[in-house]
């Protein structure tokens, strides 16, 4: 059963529990729900995704714990960001064990792009980061994407472990998997999934900013369809 408040569906063998929610800080947010994604082969793992009538130029923002998957080769967990060039094209975003970052590129495969990333501990092996002697570790992510750009592409931004504060990692990055969207492509999908080769992860306070002038926060249970924002701002007089 999907264990958030709307919109999320969840595939795959393995499934995507509740985990308490995060703060930017690195605080536990109590009475609150975050969705854990176990470890699990990738497509049959955990995953969960929430399809969106999205927008050319769009920000993505959440919360990420994730554990150590052990080795720099290793992958703790998968972004892909669909849009809706024929075949399903998308930024692919993985964490890797030495604490960077990659994005897939169709053309060469994945392109390392830096960041920092501190993993949790579950020091007790029990599927979370909320006891006592575990590790939680929060980073706050960022992906801006513009498709109207002469090249289309997106800046990718990471928080240092347990602080609010951005920090940009790679911009203009041109990378796609599959296709290259064009300048009146849109986003259409969004999808957190656990890789076999890394630990599990949590992700928190999902939202979704289809453009610059309109922010529109959402929490991880209720990233509803980009098709109710125009609606929302007409009763703020901004449509």
């Amino acid at each position: 059963a999907d264990p958030f408040d709307t919109g999320w569906t969840q595939t795959g063998s393995v499934p995507v529990v509740v985990h308490q929610g995060l703060t930017p800080t690195g605080l536990d947010a109590v009475g609150t729900q975050a969705a854990w994604i176990p470890e699990g082969t990738y497509p049959s793992g955990g995953r969960m995704h929430q399809d969106v009538t999205g927008a050319s130029l769009w920000q993505l923002d959440f919360l990420i714990a994730g554990e150590d998957p052990g080795a720099a080769g290793m992958r703790m967990m998968r972004l892909k960001l669909y849009n809706d060039m024929p075949p399903s094209g998308s930024v692919t975003l993985q964490v890797l064990g030495d604490g960077s970052m990659s994005v897939y590129d169709h053309g060469v495969g994945y392109v390392n792009i830096g960041g920092s990333f501190s993993f949790s501990v579950d020091a007790d092996s029990n599927g979370d980061f909320e006891d006592a002697g575990d590790t939680l570790n929060v980073h706050s992510m960022r992906i801006v994407g513009d498709y109207g750009r002469t090249t289309p592409s997106y800046d990718v931004y990471l928080s240092a472990a347990n602080s609010p504060t951005l920090s940009l990692v790679a911009a203009n990055v041109p990378h796609f998997q599959t296709v290259d969207p064009i300048s009146t492509a849109k986003m259409t999908r969004v999808e957190f999934a656990g890789l076999g080769s890394g630990g599990g992860h949590v992700v928190d306070q999902v939202s979704l900013v289809p453009e610059p002038s309109t922010l529109v926060l959402l929490g991880l249970g209720s990233l509803t369809a980009l098709a109710l924002y125009c609606a929302q701002r007409r009763r703020q007089r901004r449509c």
